[in-house]
């Protein structure tokens, strides 16, 4: 083992070797360390070959050890203040952290001020800006102002006629504001307006002239009678003052005060020596029969047509008011009446009063439509109910249908028994009543417009058509989607519409008896005329009886495991078919049709069967029993009963057992057990089992048998049972191959 002792020696014999080789190497530049290097270096070669290494080598470790104790003597006694001074070097370390951290935190703050500052000097450089814009604008305004202030007192006093101080304004804005003024755009817009507005003054002063002229036509024969007077009687002095204040010449002063002041003098007195001439020659010449000549005045009415016609297209395209419609269209036949007069055309005047007939019936309907709506939101929706004689009379005036006599029904009016009961409800004679308010209206259009009786009674016979079978047909279509209606609501709905339907030949008379039509009744074209309500209405009902059918049928709380079956059909199943005898029975008392109640029994038996079946096969069932399918099969046996009680009379008891036919045909296989018939028959079209395919049966089955595993441990060891239960496998092996043949056939074929 080499230990620290053993190595000494060799260390130091490398050391004076090293030594050595150094100083020998070394180049020494001054002649003192050549001396000292090569004694040391003699002296080391010396110890080298001689036999002082040991005693060299045991001086030196005495020397290095007198060393070491030298150095941990100085560090033990500058230990403490080593320590110390570290500990101060550490606190001054922490305390320059925290003046760098807070030197960091002062830059920070001075940048962010920094920043503000520099946001709020630019936010002061722009409010300088605004400021600077301000003061130029109220600078500019003040320019503007005087400009503005003298332009409206012009237009103020010419609104006033003030004629003479408008000039005067006109004049200083013209020679004194404007030119000083910067050329805005208003300012170049004014000096474009100061001609216009002299023209205007020179125009008005005209008209004042005009009138003037005009007065001294009219008062110039009782001048001349005046003058004749004069000179016959040689009053001169009396009859002079007394023509002379019979002429106001103010007029004529002030006119050529107005036109000296536009520098137009010389055309003034131009303008009115040339209408005096006039005067006098139209005073002197016979009167002339050809100044309106035929060409002149038609070509002056096919002006003024084309104005009239785009005047009233326009006020009557707008209005909503049906009398103001009416008084227009009076206006204008009086008018056409007076032009008859001129011999002038009126056959545009008439395409007119056609156009306002057109959009007044427009605005009719929509009224109606307003009112049919109120009808029905205050209808109650049951049959019709008078308590008394007084309110049958006023029932029976208001609506005629009441008293007369339909098949296979005592008419009303033939008994004195009191409350009396009618199969519509209120809904209908008020309907009734609006559709004559209806041929009133169009009656009250229709008069003065020079039609013949039948023309008027057309006319409202096809407005009444479109009310009846647009509008009313309409709002009875979007009463009907109103989802707040129940099954009787709709039922009463449908009767409403055929007592409506039944009622159009009283509308027809009522018709013919207002315009005074004395030929054969016509009835109304359509005979459908309510078809689409009532397409509407028969669907609501079917959608009422669906939603219904799946009210109950998601009442089923059928027991799959159950032993024996109960003896009787389910409690929802007798619900619901109690609701559907009372539906149709309801059907029947109403009036309803027979088509509408045999399509709605169909309808619903087919919902029944539809809902029935996914029942039977829902994936959610894993096991059943015989006691459980025949639990079910009662309950179908109930919906079958219901089917051959004939709902509605005269209905096919066979069409509704065919709603229930597929899950009969199941329920027949399972509860027969006539397994043998089916494979016999399985792909036959004329098969006792067709509706069954194979996958049906199979899951069935394997239901079924899953079920029978639950059985007591010796009913399963019965021999009957035991025989069952192999007829069952055999039987789920033969459905399980007819299905890989659908399946390999199906795969074939695509």
């Amino acid at each position: 083992m080499v230990t620290k002792h053993s190595c000494e020696p060799f260390r130091v014999h490398c050391f004076v070797c090293s030594l050595e080789s150094n100083v020998l190497t070394s180049e020494w530049k001054d002649t003192s360390m050549e001396y000292v290097g090569e004694h040391l270096a003699a002296d080391l070669r010396e110890v080298k070959t001689t036999e002082h290494l040991l005693g060299l080598m045991k001086n030196l470790k005495l020397s290095i050890e007198q060393k070491d104790e030298e150095i941990e003597r100085i560090c033990n006694g500058s230990y403490e203040d080593f320590i110390s001074s570290f500990q101060e070097f550490v606190q001054h370390r922490r305390e320059s952290e925290k003046v760098r951290e807070e030197l960091e935190t002062i830059m920070e703050m001075s940048k962010s001020s920094g920043r503000e500052i520099v946001l709020l000097g630019k936010e002061v450089d722009k409010a300088q800006v605004v400021l600077e814009n301000i003061e130029k604008a109220m600078t500019t305004l003040s320019s503007c102002l005087p400009v503005l202030e003298a332009y409206s007192r012009l237009e103020k006093e010419i609104s006033q006629k003030d004629y003479f101080n408008s000039l005067k304004s006109l004049e200083a804005l013209e020679s004194d504001l404007l030119p000083k003024l910067f050329p805005y755009n208003f300012a170049s817009q004014m000096r474009q307006r100061l001609p216009v507005l002299k023209q205007e003054i020179k125009t008005a002063a005209q008209s004042e002239l005009k009138d003037y002229l005009l007065n001294v036509r009219r008062l110039a024969p009782k001048i001349g009678r005046i003058a004749v007077d004069q000179a016959v009687k040689s009053s001169d002095a009396v009859e002079e003052v007394a023509a002379q204040n019979m002429v106001d010449l103010t007029p004529v002063h002030h006119c050529l005060h107005l036109y000296t002041l536009l520098e137009s003098r010389q055309e003034f007195i131009d303008y009115y020596r040339i209408q005096r001439k006039k005067q006098v020659q139209l005073a002197l010449e016979p009167p002339s029969s050809d100044l309106v000549s035929r060409a002149f005045l038609t070509s002056l009415w096919e002006e003024a047509l084309a104005k009239i016609k785009q005047t009233i297209g326009n006020e009557a395209s707008v209005s909503t008011d049906l009398t103001q419609m009416i008084r227009i269209k009076e206006l204008i036949l009086t008018f056409c009446h007076a032009l008859k007069g001129f011999d002038l055309q009126i056959k545009d005047m008439m395409v007119i009063v056609s156009g306002i007939q057109d959009h007044y019936i427009s605005l009719l309907m929509k009224k109606f439509v307003e009112i049919f709506r109120v009808i029905f939101n205050e209808d109650d929706y049951q049959p019709m109910e008078v308590r008394t004689e007084e309110e049958w009379r006023r029932l029976a005036d208001a609506f005629p249908v009441v008293t007369e006599t339909t098949e296979g029904q005592t008419a009303v009016a033939a008994t004195n028994k009191f409350p009396r009961k009618f199969p519509f409800s209120a809904m209908v004679p008020k309907v009734f009543e609006q559709v004559k308010q209806f041929v009133d209206e169009c009656l009250a259009f229709s008069s003065g417009m020079g039609l013949n009786i039948a023309q008027v009674r057309d006319a409202i016979r096809k407005w009444t058509k479109d009310l009846l079978s647009c509008t009313l047909c309409g709002c009875l279509c979007a009463l009907l989607k109103k989802p707040t209606l129940g099954l009787t609501h709709l039922m009463q709905i449908f009767v409403n519409m055929n007592h409506l339907e039944e009622a159009k030949h009283h509308v027809e008379a009522y018709i013919g008896a207002v315009t005074g039509w004395t030929g054969d009744a016509a009835t109304l074209d359509r005979k459908d005329m309510f078809k689409e309500a009532c397409a509407e209405a028969e669907h609501q009902i079917y959608e009422k009886l669906r939603e219904k059918i799946d009210e109950f049928v998601e009442l089923n709380s059928y027991d799959w495991m159950l032993d024996e079956a109960e003896g009787h059909a389910s409690s929802y199943m007798l619900d619901l078919v109690a609701f559907l005898e009372n539906t149709f029975q309801a059907f029947v008392n109403r009036g309803l049709p027979l088509k509408v109640g045999t399509a709605a029994c169909i309808h619903a038996c087919q919902h029944i069967g539809q809902k029935m079946l996914p029942v039977l096969l829902d994936p959610g069932i894993k096991q059943m029993t015989n006691g459980a399918l025949m639990q079910f099969n009662m309950d179908v046996l109930q919906c079958e009963q219901f089917a051959c009680s004939a709902p509605i009379p005269g209905i096919d008891e066979t069409a509704l057992l065919l709603c229930f036919a597929d899950v009969r045909q199941i329920l027949d296989l399972f509860t027969a057990w006539d397994w043998s018939t089916y494979f016999h028959d399985v792909g036959k079209e004329k098969s006792k089992y067709l509706r069954v395919s194979p996958q049906v049966a199979l899951m069935l089955l394997e239901r079924l048998d899953r079920g029978s595993e639950k059985k007591p441990l010796f009913t399963s060891l019965k021999k009957t049972e035991r025989d069952k239960k192999k007829l069952m496998e055999a039987v789920q092996k033969q459905l399980k191959y007819l299905c890989r043949s659908q399946q390999q056939d199906n795969h074939s074929a695509s």
